[in-house]
């Protein structure tokens, strides 16, 4: 079987074989995070607030990250590869109906991946959920047939990619300044 055939034949078993009302829901609600953004908001303020220096380096340099794996995945790499959405070949159920807006790799996946990514590397104990809401985020798109498994997967690469590099970027810039003012 082809690379292609297995794109495709995995994108129709997630999104024909669980097809229910609450999974529609699940899938839609996970694939606008807009009425999630004032939570969040809240949440990285009160954090902000509440919590010491390195964390609050943290969610500034999360922001940043963000910002940039969606610019990066949207702006840069979707129009160059261009690549045709699965729901304008394919039949797929397609609650949210079919964007005109090219598929790999998927902003969606890319996003969460680096915020997963990121929050692993800075905290292990809150890690492995974000990274498990990163699957589930990510098999939303599957489920909602506007993706294929390899936009998933090409958008988790450039996520990680970009979250371990903007990591690296915050430690390098972090420890200079540290050095300057000791000595």
């Amino acid at each position: 079987m082809s690379l292609i055939a297995l794109d495709r034949s995995i994108l129709i078993f997630f999104n024909r074989s669980f097809r229910c009302e609450f999974l529609d829901f699940l899938s839609i609600l996970f694939a606008d995070p807009r009425p999630f953004i004032p939570i969040i908001i809240l949440i990285l303020l009160y954090l902000f607030y509440r919590g010491g220096r390195n964390l609050r380096i943290n969610i500034l340099w999360l922001f940043l990250l963000i910002l940039l794996s969606d610019q990066v995945s949207c702006h840069l790499l979707k129009p160059i590869f261009g690549r045709i959405r699965p729901c304008h070949s394919i039949v797929l159920s397609t609650p949210l109906g079919c964007s005109r807006s090219y598929s790999f790799p998927s902003g969606h996946a890319t996003n969460i991946m680096a915020f997963a990514i990121f929050v692993m590397l800075n905290n292990r104990k809150w890690g492995p959920g974000f990274l498990f809401l990163a699957l589930v985020v990510s098999l939303s798109r599957l489920y909602l047939g506007v993706h294929y498994p390899s936009d998933i997967l090409g958008g988790w690469l450039v996520g990680a990619g970009l979250a371990v590099l903007v990591n690296a970027l915050k430690n390098k810039i972090g420890f200079a300044s540290r050095s300057k003012k000791s000595g």
